[in-house]
């Protein structure tokens, strides 16, 4: 049976866990939802650093520039919600729905993601570096210009996700890479790696056949494809370069 939102998220539950994170993060204070109802829910920029979720729904939530640092959700429907913006750096998000949602310039490095589904999400400059993603499916996920340098990607599902990069890229130089990140048993086919950045970049065992466009390739890369021969792959990826 899922609480009413108002029951965790009144001013003083707020105020509490603000103190608790503050303080020595010991004893009560922290903000724990266990089956809280969050549908819809307006809270931008609320601060839900280091917070527990256990079987929320927050299904098209606006928690656009909210403060998720090192928090922990575990079986949560974030369908449809919006997160651009977001601080979810170390975040731990365990069976968790973000399908459809907007996570456009969102961090979430270091993250740990396991059996999260981001399919048709936006995520547009999001960063990922040194995040951990085992059996994530991103299919059809809008990945422009992000970061994953140093990610690793187990068993993730990117079948036609777009992780090209902008022209001209606005500003930010460093976006639209993945130097240093491994693939691992990914689904890749149909993905757009047009511009993406790739540095001592691992493609080990993934499936690649019908992938559009060209990576820029920034050093020595290892192709390893179940579908297609990686070294034909990279040798055209290479010739293409010149």
């Amino acid at each position: 049976m899922r609480v009413a939102w108002q029951d965790h998220l009144h001013f003083e539950a707020q105020r509490a866990h603000y103190a608790w994170d503050q303080g020595n993060r010991s004893g009560p204070g922290r903000l724990h939802l266990r089956h809280v109802d969050l549908q819809q829910l307006s809270l931008e920029g609320g601060y839900l650093h280091r917070s527990l979720w256990h079987g929320c729904n927050a299904q098209d939530a606006h928690l656009a520039g909210s403060g998720l640092e090192e928090a922990e959700l575990r079986e949560c429907n974030l369908r449809g919600a919006n997160l651009a913006l977001a601080d979810m750096d170390r975040i731990r998000l365990t069976h968790v729905d973000l399908s459809d949602a907007t996570l456009d310039l969102a961090h979430l490095d270091a993250a740990e993601l396991e059996h999260v589904d981001l399919t048709g999400a936006r995520m547009t400059r999001v960063t990922l570096d040194g995040a951990r993603l085992h059996d994530v499916t991103l299919v059809g996920a809008r990945l422009v210009d992000v970061r994953l340098d140093h990610a690793v990607l187990r068993r993730c599902n990117l079948a036609g996700a777009d992780l090209s990069r902008t022209h001209p890229l606005p500003r930010f130089k460093e976006r639209c890479t993945a130097a240093h990140a491994r693939f691992e048993s990914c689904d890749l086919r149909g993905a757009d790696l047009r511009g993406l950045t790739l540095l001592d970049t691992e493609l080990v065992d993934c499936q690649l056949a019908g992938v559009r466009g060209v990576p820029r390739l920034a050093g020595p890369c290892r192709v390893h494809a179940r579908d297609v021969d990686g070294a034909w792959l990279l040798s055209t990826w290479q010739h293409a370069q010149e």
